[in-house]
């Protein structure tokens, strides 16, 4: 595989990784329905919404048979022309951003049935570094758990019992990566159960979700019929926010995020504020875009958009648009699963 050194934290832009494999005799990316060139970093984590490590957010969705399908973007709102994730995942929520092992590359999260018809569970699914699923790298495939999934009674493996289940996600609608959240660099992620929606926070080596706190609970009511969207941050303040879809009539709002009483750290529930939700337009139904996401921004300008894949499969992008500093809406809709131009329609 043709791979690409670089610094900690470093962006390699495509044009880049093209001439440097031009130049070592590769063949590379030269138009937006070919295969994307895969240029892996070395060293580092990469940059949240990058599946490839070229430096561009790219975007993992399910079809409507649950084929994972992966669409590398070239940062200006064009993608390259889907290939296989790696895997089908059938009736799940499917989710990235953050690096959950230790190669450095961002990891796919599920939310699917359990084996046993029992509820659902979460599970790491690595990337291998090129947006594709693989079952032989950083430790394969491994379930998320929490000390206390279910109340229990005091047995002889453990006298004290269980008396607080923390299993939230047993029942749950939806999983969400947000990112890190409390500041110390492992992947977090949100569940949204019913009308609430939790707080999880990630630990690489335990793969447990309870290792650095209890879940918090954002709010306890409202979030029913809500497609949460984690777009990163979009006014500007370091803190990462939120954008909801009401499945039923496409309204979207946006819901920032605000400190606690350590600076620069978010406070979930902040997010579950009276008054914490802005209305920003219309988007598209649920039932015409069964998955609204966003890999943060696409088209190249510094705004986080959004992207859905149509109940025919389908998959539109529409390019966020900020006034004074803050987050308002979309602009027009452009095709990414037939990509021919980027959107210069704001």
């Amino acid at each position: 595989m043709f791979r690409i050194s670089r610094a900690p934290g470093a962006r390699r832009s495509l044009a880049a990784a093209v001439a440097t494999a031009a130049a070592l005799g590769v063949v590379g990316l030269t138009s937006p329905t070919a295969t994307a060139l895969t240029a892996v970093g070395t060293s580092g984590r990469d940059l949240p919404g990058d599946l490839n490590g070229d430096g561009t957010n790219d975007i993992w969705t399910t079809d409507s048979s649950g084929l994972l399908l992966t669409y590398a973007g070239l940062g200006d709102g064009r993608f390259a022309a889907a290939t296989s994730g790696g895997g089908t995942f059938t009736d799940t929520s499917v989710t990235t951003r953050g690096d959950w092992g230790q190669d450095g590359h961002n990891d796919l999260v599920t939310l699917e049935p359990g084996p046993q018809g029992d509820g659902k569970v979460l599970w790491v699914r690595p990337n291998d570094g090129t947006g594709t699923l693989a079952t032989a790298v950083d430790g394969g495939p491994q379930r998320l758990s929490v000390e206390c999934p279910a109340v229990t009674g005091p047995s002889d493996e453990n006298p004290e019992g269980c008396t607080v289940a923390d299993d939230h996600w047993h029942d749950a609608d939806q999983v969400v990566a947000p990112g890190d959240l409390n500041g110390d660099d492992a992947p977090d992620l949100l569940v949204k159960e019913g009308s609430s929606l939790w707080v999880y926070y990630g630990d690489r080596a335990s793969k447990r979700l309870d290792m650095h706190g209890a879940p918090v609970l954002v709010g306890a009511s409202g979030w029913n019929g809500e497609t949460v969207v984690a777009p990163g941050d979009l006014n500007g303040d370091g803190l990462p926010d939120l954008l909801l879809r009401d499945d039923a009539t496409g309204g979207l709002s946006r819901v920032y995020g605000a400190a606690g009483s350590v600076a620069g750290i978010l406070d979930p529930t902040s997010w579950g504020s009276p008054g914490a939700r802005v209305a920003v337009g219309t988007g598209p139904t649920a039932a015409a875009y069964p998955v609204l996401a966003s890999s943060g921004d696409i088209t190249g300008d510094g705004v986080p958009d959004l992207w859905g894949r149509a109940a025919n499969n389908a998959v539109t992008g529409w390019p966020g648009r900020v006034s004074s500093g803050d987050w308002t809406g979309t602009g027009r809709a452009f095709s990414i699963s037939s990509s021919k131009h980027h959107p210069h329609d704001r």
